[in-house]
Parts: structure tokens; sequence; C-alpha cells
């Protein structure tokens, strides 16, 4: 249910964005972004505490689930505050370490992915 309401939530956000910004799009779309990152770690959040206060912990390594949670945490957690630091604060925009930092973001994010699947059990991720 709070997932649903999150997605009406961010629904609403992007269309006031676009009429507010109507002239400057990169604007609207970086607010829509950051709006929907914020609502996705704090879905993502509740899962975990979700599982941390369940049984589930016991075998959070074998959850997909889990690691794809961990895989979001992982790369927006980081890129957000980045990406918006050199949209607002206007600082010089390095194409190199932006490059750098989105190839390590998403090299830690996939790594995460990719250990879930190969540990993951059936049973496990229902």
């Amino acid at each position: 249910m709070t997932a649903v309401f999150f997605l009406v939530l961010f629904v609403i956000s992007f269309i006031l964005n676009s009429i507010y910004f109507k002239e400057d799009t990169n604007r609207s779309f970086t607010y829509s972004f950051a709006i929907g990152v914020v609502l996705v770690l704090i879905l993502s959040c509740l899962y975990l505490v979700e599982i941390f206060n369940s049984d589930k912990i016991l075998n959070f390594k074998r959850s997909v689930f889990f690691w794809y949670v961990l895989g979001i945490l992982v790369f927006h957690v980081p890129f957000t505050p980045f990406m918006l630091a050199i949209n607002w604060f206007l600082i010089k925009q390095d194409e190199s370490v932006f490059s750098l930092v989105l190839f390590i973001l998403n090299f830690l994010a996939h790594g995460c992915y990719i250990t879930g699947f190969l540990w993951s059990e059936k049973k496990y991720n229902y």
C-alpha cells in the first residue's frame, strides 16, 4: 500500500515539476529524479527493517531481494548527492570524474545483483 501511495506521489510531483519548470526541462527531470530516488530509498529501508525484524534475517544472504535492495542502496545513496551537487551548486562538471564515479557505483551495484543471483536459493525467494 505504501508503494502505491509513493507511486501516486511521484506521478503528481512529476506532473507539477513539468508544469512549474516548463522552460527548463533539465531542472524538472533533476527534481523528479531526486524525488523518485528518495521514495525508492524509503521503500528500500522499510524492506530492510521488515527483514531485520522477522525470521528472514537468518537467511538474508540467500534472498535475491536483499541483494537487489543492497545494490539499489549502494548505487543511489552516493550518486544522488553527487549528481545534485553538480546540478545545484554549479560545480564544474568534469566528464572524467563523473564517468569514474558512475563506473565504480555501477560496478558495485551490479556486483550486488550478481552475488544475489548466484547465492540465492529459490525456496527463500517468495
